[in-house]
């Protein structure tokens, strides 16, 4: 299993499908703009800073992510991370 992290790590883009899954996961009630600006970063997310975080979020095989104690909190901080 790959995590955002080893992709940030081994400096691997993810693939379109990886990609879709990813905004279906994180973009979940979120604006359009929002959503567009998301995308625009995980096209680019393996020149991104590596957070704590990335390492429970799962993109192989499947897109998941691994939850400590707070599902909802821990996406929102995911995406705040992947937002800048």
């Amino acid at each position: 299993m790959y995590s955002l992290s080893d992709h940030i790590k081994l400096c691997r883009p993810l693939n379109d499908a990886q990609i879709m899954h990813l905004m279906q996961l994180l973009g979940k009630g979120c604006r359009r703009q929002t959503k567009e600006k998301l995308e625009r970063r995980l096209t680019f997310a393996h020149i991104q800073q590596n957070h704590g975080i990335y390492t429970r979020l799962m993109v192989f095989p499947n897109v998941q992510y691994v939850a400590g104690q707070d599902y909802p909190g821990e996406i929102a901080t995911v995406r705040k991370c992947l937002l800048g």
